[in-house]
């Protein structure tokens, strides 16, 4: 347990060993310096076990934040408001920004290298910066899945949703998504059949607009669902019926 070359191959493969080793190790600088830097994660889990008198050590985290940003949920309190470490901590993983000092969570530079990583990081700001419109706009320019993160007000801003993914608004569930049962035609040379199909949309504009879309990008495929047939084949959407079965829609051509 006191012997460095036994540990040091042990927390290359593990940094979890390091929990094993001497308190004299933990306690060497020198030694988690390296262990950090040769360990696997990026000495993420090394730094869990080194003594807590290197948890202020910026150098060492320094080196550890390089490959792995989750290392800053072990540092101490006063690095965890040095805004080189957060941003050192933020560009490598989204996630580090849950556990930088609440004055950084309001920080704009911060919170944006953040998001650029992944957009889900805007959960972890700040309540001021959730709310701040200009903020906000800029967070979803940069990622398309961060609008369910903003505050409830924004949530429902339609210039904001419209430049969020169908996915992300689902998960807002302030506007609920309705689900439309849609029924299609579909037209072979020798034969005609319809099939339902349950499509979710905000509202009943919102759906045609997917549908269409969807006609124009071949993403709908309810020949699928028919008896297959040789030749060439047309689909249309003739009937759209509310989740309570009232009819809304009604192509009186078909």
């Amino acid at each position: 347990r006191k012997d460095r070359e036994v540990v040091m191959a042990a927390v290359k493969q593990d940094g979890v060993a390091l929990q094993y080793a001497d308190k004299s190790l933990k306690k060497d600088r020198e030694f988690v310096m390296a262990a950090v830097k040769e360990g696997i994660f990026g000495g993420r889990v090394t730094l869990e076990y080194a003594d807590k008198s290197l948890r202020k050590d910026k150098e060492i985290f320094m080196a550890a934040l390089k490959t792995n940003g989750r290392a800053l949920q072990y540092a101490d309190k006063s690095l965890r408001k040095d805004k080189e470490i957060v941003l050192a901590a933020v560009k490598k993983n989204y996630y580090a920004l849950k556990h930088a000092d609440e004055s950084l969570k309001k920080d704009k530079e911060v919170v944006m290298a953040a998001v650029k990583q992944d957009g889900v990081a805007l959960q972890y700001a700040d309540k001021s910066l959730k709310k701040d419109r200009e903020f906000v706009m800029a967070v979803v320019k940069q990622s398309d899945i961060a609008l369910p993160y903003a505050s409830e007000l924004l949530q429902k801003d339609e210039e904001l949703r419209k430049m969020t993914t169908k996915e992300a608004l689902k998960e807002i569930g302030k506007i609920p998504m309705i689900s439309f049962t849609v029924t299609w035609r579909v037209d072979f040379d020798d034969a005609s059949y319809t099939t339902d199909e349950v499509v979710e949309a905000e509202n009943l504009d919102a759906l045609f607009d997917e549908l269409n879309e969807g006609l124009e990008e071949n993403r709908w495929t309810p020949e699928m669902n028919v008896p297959a047939h040789s030749g060439d084949f047309n689909i249309e959407y003739v009937v759209i019926t509310s989740p309570t079965g009232k009819e809304l829609y009604r192509d009186d051509d078909k």
